[in-house]
């Protein structure tokens, strides 16, 4: 099972000229928590070189571990993927601004369970 959300500023706030920025979150259930770890920490829709570890490394954010590509951030968007417990979850930033208040609060309602 999946959900999805997508975060947008207002619409009054961005020049009418670029994309508006937004963030996609997703959270995925899957049937156990081994599972959940495993696609945390090998996702199937990332394209990394597994082989680098700052291409998917494991950060510590808002006291929490979470992957993510935020030591070698090249043209790819900013992401945040963890495991907690059964469920994956995803932030993706297609935004120059990091918003850390959204990422505090799934991380409040999911805890990250990478050991």
């Amino acid at each position: 099972m999946e959900y999805t959300a997508n975060y947008r500023k207002p619409s009054g706030t961005v020049p009418s000229s670029t994309q508006t920025p937004y963030i996609a979150v997703s959270v995925q259930q899957y049937p156990t928590p081994e599972w959940a770890q495993y696609l945390a920490a090998y996702p199937p829709n990332m394209y990394n070189s597994f082989d680098d570890p700052r291409h998917h490394a494991v950060v510590v954010q808002l006291s929490s571990k979470l992957h993510s590509n935020r030591l070698e951030r090249l043209a790819d968007p900013l992401y945040y993927t963890w495991a907690s417990g059964s469920c994956v979850v995803t932030i993706t930033y297609y935004a120059t601004e990091e918003n850390l208040s959204l990422l505090r609060t799934y991380i409040e309602k999911y805890p990250s369970s990478i050991h």
